[in-house]
């Protein structure tokens, strides 16, 4: 982890290769918006038509201000450039479990692997060392290799499939439910300076 001094500004959890903070308005009219205009990201999602700056404002607006979500902006260390969007939504403090997802919408930091585990790794951290939730759960469409390398790398254990739940390109795909404990991650991570 990086040392509170040489933190960028604005920065929320830093990691070696890729630091997190809240996406900002700004970050809308960036190159965000149109992530969702590009086939391969929005292939995945239940996004179906043009996205504009302003649905993008009004995402920000109601995602960020959500007390059962927290949205966090990822950008990479060494361009300092906003490549994508971690998030834990839907989550329930009372049985303190939550959903993770990640977009990586920049084309160049999407073919780098590593960017988005890391990204991933430290929303877990959070999840489980700052939130204290007991599970975290996600979810990917079966034929998604880049989620599903990513989650198994993170030994996320299946929960449970939904069989043809998703049309994607004419196919029918599985949703694939998975899910990572609390206890399991801290087994793993006897160190807190150390994920995995």
């Amino acid at each position: 982890m990086t040392d509170i001094d040489s933190r960028p500004n604005n920065a929320y959890i830093v990691g070696e290769r890729v630091w997190l903070r809240l996406p900002t308005e700004e970050d809308a009219f960036g190159d965000w918006y149109d992530w969702f205009n590009d086939e391969e990201v929005s292939r995945y999602t239940d996004w179906r038509k043009p996205n504009t700056p302003e649905n993008q404002v009004e995402f920000v607006r109601s995602r960020v201000n959500n007390g059962d979500d927290i949205v966090l902006a990822v950008i990479e260390s060494e361009t300092d450039k906003h490549i994508g969007i971690v998030s834990l939504s839907k989550i329930n403090w009372l049985h303190r479990f939550g959903d993770i997802a990640l977009i990586v919408g920049d084309p160049v930091a999407r073919q780098k692997a590593v960017l988005g585990l890391e990204a991933f790794t430290l929303m877990l951290r959070f999840a489980f060392l700052k939130l204290n939730l007991l599970n975290v759960k996600g979810g990917y469409v079966s034929g998604q290799k880049h989620s599903e390398s990513i989650l198994k790398a993170l030994r996320f254990s299946e929960a449970g499939r939904v069989e043809d739940l998703f049309c994607i390109d004419g196919e029918m795909c599985d949703h694939v439910l998975v899910q990572l404990k609390q206890a399991d991650w801290l087994a793993r991570n006897k160190d807190p300076d150390q994920d995995g």
